[in-house]
């Protein structure tokens, strides 16, 4: 990732379900940055591949600094396929936002 100035706008791609994780991040990074916000339903189809929904998301972390991943221990599948799949083709940062306990501040690490 080339180095960027503080005066320079951000932009990241947050995928949450919470509404108030939301507007917590868009409180954080106001305008000039964007914050494009994805629901974490519909990231990946039956066979455990991207979905379009999936596909969207990917696309838009490759126009980003960083995607913010909202860990879910229920969801910790999809999510991992998606943090594999950004990894492996966008490579840019994954920073998990863990609003659980420490069992799931474990998993969201690991995954």
């Amino acid at each position: 990732m080339p180095f960027r100035s503080e005066t320079e706008p951000l932009k990241l791609v947050l995928v949450t379900g919470d509404p108030e994780l939301a507007a917590a991040v868009h409180a954080s990074f106001p305008p000039p940055h964007v914050v494009e916000c994805f629901e974490p339903q519909g990231i990946v189809g039956a066979s455990n591949t991207l979905a379009d929904h999936g596909s969207r998301i990917l696309d838009a972390a490759g126009a980003s600094e960083a995607v913010l991943i909202r860990f879910d221990l229920d969801i910790a599948p999809v999510l991992n396929t998606l943090c594999y799949h950004v990894r492996r083709l966008v490579r840019v940062p994954v920073l998990a936002i863990n609003t659980g306990g420490s069992d799931a501040g474990v998993a969201a690490v690991a995954a």
